[in-house]
């Protein structure tokens, strides 16, 4: 973890020489706890991550609708009206439409540590299942899926240019970036979150996916040693490949709006959220610990 070179084994063993000797040590997943203490002999208290407190925020479906017409018409220009989440009456009044699109999330940092063509390939994929189940004429309903990809990054043009060379029927990829007053309102809109962080330790836990959850959205991860401590099935579910990325998708998505397999994991997400944020775990599993001192 720490690396081959001479200053990085120095770090190592002073880390290790003053953690030991600590009052106590805190880390943010159990897989890193077992770590220190197989690595260095150092016992820490797992603290998991949490969203600020404003990602938790009741946002009321009236301003969860102002904000999905506005950033519709500003971020996703070019969108014919069967491709929109909002209607909007003769006197002004908005609405969500009742076969609007399933809107999709990831946030990604566009590096190797988050394999986007996995997410790429399950959507090419899924956009031919729904257009086959289409022409089958099935019962099968799927709506039409709109994915918001945000953040910046190294590899963003060169998938960007893959989006632009693949032909879409069923599926409309938008790549955003966000200021941070809007990305929590934002996040509250989506239906479901996708996260494809690894983690190069494979240790630690993907904030972005805390503040997903946070905002009240399920969760599909791509599966590495720790996640599991953050998503459990009940918030959300685990992928490793693009072909069970795409089954996941089609499984959520199937008679939107109204999966009942989606609402049940949105509900938990949403009770959780409410009773655990930043504040309430920091007063909860850290503070006692300075209290004792």
């Amino acid at each position: 973890m720490l690396g081959n070179s001479w200053s990085s084994y120095l770090v190592g063993l002073i880390e290790g020489f003053f953690g030991r000797r600590a009052s106590f040590n805190f880390c943010v997943s159990n897989a890193m706890k077992n770590d220190l203490k197989r690595r260095w002999g150092v016992s820490a208290i797992t603290v998991y991550d949490r969203p600020p407190n404003w990602f938790s925020k009741n946002t009321s479906s009236e301003q969860k609708i102002n904000f999905l017409h506005c950033f519709t018409s500003e971020t996703l220009s070019g969108l014919t009206d069967e491709w929109k989440f909002v209607h909007e009456e003769a006197d002004g009044t908005l609405t969500l439409r009742e076969n609007r699109p399933f809107l999709a999330v990831s946030s990604t940092s566009w590096t190797p540590d988050e394999d986007f063509s996995i997410l790429l390939d399950a959507l090419v994929r899924l956009d031919k299942r729904m257009t086959d189940v289409e022409t089958q004429g099935t019962s099968k309903t799927y709506p039409k899926i709109v994915v918001i990809i945000t953040g910046k990054g190294p590899q963003r043009e060169f998938y960007e240019e893959r989006i632009r060379n693949t032909k879409w029927d069923k599926v409309r990829i938008f790549t955003a970036w966000l200021s941070a007053d809007d990305y929590p309102k934002f996040l509250s809109c989506a239906d479901l979150g996708v996260s494809l962080h690894t983690s190069t330790s494979g240790l630690d836990l993907p904030m972005k996916v805390v503040d997903m959850l946070g905002s009240g959205v399920p969760v599909l991860a791509k599966n590495f040693p720790a996640i599991g401590e953050l998503i459990d099935g009940t918030n959300g579910l685990l992928f490793d490949t693009p072909e069970e990325l795409e089954n996941l998708l089609a499984d959520l998505s199937l008679g939107f709006p109204g999966n009942s397999k989606l609402i049940d994991l949105t509900k938990n997400v949403k009770e959780e959220a409410k009773k655990n944020d930043w504040t309430k775990n920091w007063d909860d599993v850290v503070w006692p610990h300075f209290e004792n001192l």
